[in-house]
């Protein structure tokens, strides 16, 4: 292997990348320059709190939990970014095929795709490095600190390699899938994407890693024939002065990053050129159809509008986390809580946000997500108002079924009467509808058209403006079913609270729509202006 030619083409990889996020030139020092930064406050910061708590034996056994999971948490950090990347984009068949004209190996294509994977993955690994390695100094753990470095320097490359061998095998599959299965295609990655987006969400969520903190050393004792769980293993014999099973772990891990290697060659030589995917067309007879959508009163141009939208928002990559987001809200507090009481009102406000955000992404986004179409939308025969209900309803059509689904799951489960269950229904549905309507406003307000560096849809400050507006539109909504929690009942019934809920509510709708029309109207005015 030539390394020179290994540092070389990571050193491109990881410019093309950088070119694929920024439109910046410069990013690559940029990051270098934050990871310095944010690592030199990490240190100081970890300074101070092993000067001020050395004595405290909280502290220390915090600090080594934290010491025996460095491994672990460089190999899950590097491993949660490759793949992110790799699901919200769709760069890596390309650097393939340009990969095949230049004189390089397979091996020496994984080395260097795994190094430019960990460079982008600093800002978060050096100052997690720095900040345990300060504070281990001042609590006089340094020498087995930095062993544990050492050794996460071998999670940190199991994380590239395994991104490169996951890469292969996700795109093996998504063609076979395509080839033998067609329609299931789009269902499967969506389905696939969705899981691995919620399960690295759970494992990198800061309370949870709290929360199981002090039993992680007996999991990863119990689960010694683990491979991934050899490097931490490898620390807790040195910790016990085990320095015979220290060795053999440390041997067997090192053993196990050189057989991930060959795996990852392995699998790129023999899948080094992506096959295409088979496209077959069948014989169809285009009949007219009114449709569920016309049934529901939806003008032709509406409901065409509204298909489009559904089909598109299932089809993209990017809408991917917008899906999982009412899955997060909902499994975090059964996570935080499974040896406890789960907190009722933690649940249904967790259950509320993750319902109220999710129509909130998808109605703000859904012009920006136009991109290059929007220009389609302009020529059409197809009035404004059209356009933008038929743009409204299928955020709405999106967000009914994990609103319900949701809803009714968290009332089961804490056993709601049937009053309540029908003013939290009352509640979630007024507040999706709403804050759709609040999402067109500042959608149409703040699009972002752009597809590079990154598709947002809608600038940032569209969607903190949007949040925020939401946030106390929803709070005024909601208002009298709060005054009915935490006041007596007998002040404000439960049903009076309901309507006076749904009342607020669809004033608020009402007015939000033909802000949203008006604005739409001008953004239409603005980009057919430059048409």
């Amino acid at each position: 292997m030539n390394l020179r030619l290994v540092f070389k083409f990571a050193s491109i990889l990881c410019l093309s990348s950088a070119r694929a996020r920024s439109r910046k030139p410069k990013s690559l020092k940029n990051l270098i320059y934050m990871s310095i930064a944010l690592t030199l406050a990490a240190a100081m910061l970890s300074y101070l709190i092993g000067l001020n708590l050395s004595g405290n034996p909280i502290i220390i056994q915090l600090v080594v939990q934290l010491i025996f999971l460095l491994p672990l948490l460089t190999l899950a950090i590097v491993l949660y970014y490759g793949l992110m990347f790799e699901l919200y984009s769709g760069y890596s068949q390309s650097f393939i095929h340009a990969a095949n004209w230049l004189p390089i190996t397979p091996a020496e294509y994984v080395m260097a795709s795994s190094l430019s994977t960990i460079f982008f993955t600093l800002p978060t690994l050096l100052p997690l490095l720095g900040g345990l390695l300060t504070i281990s100094l001042t609590l006089g753990l340094t020498s087995l600190c930095a062993f544990a470095a050492a050794i996460s320097i071998l999670g940190a490359l199991m994380g590239g390699i395994l991104v490169e061998i996951l890469k292969t095998l996700i795109e093996r599959a998504a063609t076979s899938i395509s080839r033998r299965s067609g329609r299931l295609t789009l269902p499967l990655r969506l389905t696939a994407t969705i899981l691995i987006i919620v399960a690295f969400a759970c494992i990198g969520n800061s309370r949870i890693l709290i929360s199981y903190l002090g039993t992680i050393s007996e999991i990863i004792r119990v689960g010694w024939m683990i491979p991934i769980f050899w490097p931490s293993l490898a620390i807790i014999q040195l910790t016990q002065s085990n320095p015979l099973p220290a060795t053999g772990f440390t041997a067997t891990s090192i053993i196990l990053l050189g057989a991930l290697f060959e795996a990852g060659a392995y699998l790129r030589e023999r899948y080094w050129v992506p096959v295409e995917p088979t496209i077959r067309l069948g014989p169809s007879k285009y009949v007219p159809r009114r449709g569920l959508l016309g049934r529901l009163g939806l003008s032709p141009g509406e409901a065409a509008v509204a298909r489009k939208e559904l089909k598109m928002f299932f089809r993209r990559r990017d809408t991917a986390g917008l899906l999982a987001l009412p899955i997060i809200f909902i499994i975090m507090p059964f996570i935080y809580g499974w040896q406890r009481t789960v907190d009722s009102l933690n649940l249904l406000v967790q259950a509320l946000m993750g319902c109220i955000l999710f129509s909130l992404l998808a109605s703000s986004t859904s012009i920006g997500r136009e991109r290059d179409g929007f220009a389609n939308l302009l020529i059409a025969p197809i009035e404004p108002r059209e356009i933008l209900k038929g743009k409204l309803i299928a955020s709405i059509l999106l967000s009914t079924p994990p609103t319900t689904i949701i809803l009714l799951a968290i009332s089961l489960i804490l056993g709601m009467r049937p009053e309540a269950i029908i003013a939290l229904l009352a509640a979630g549905y007024i507040g999706m509808i709403e804050t759709a309507a609040l999402g067109m406003i500042f959608g149409s307000r703040y699009p972002d058209f752009t597809t590079a560096p990154r598709a947002r849809s809608i600038t940032r400050m569209g969607l903190l403006l949007s949040m925020i507006t939401s946030g106390v539109a929803v709070a005024l909504t909601w208002s009298p079913l709060i005054i009915y929690k935490l006041l007596h009942p007998e002040l404000l019934p439960i049903y009076s609270a309901t309507a006076m809920t749904m009342i607020i509510g669809s004033i608020i709708t009402i007015i939000a729509y033909k802000l949203a029309l008006q604005s739409f109207r001008e953004l239409c005015i603005s980009q057919g202006d430059l048409l």
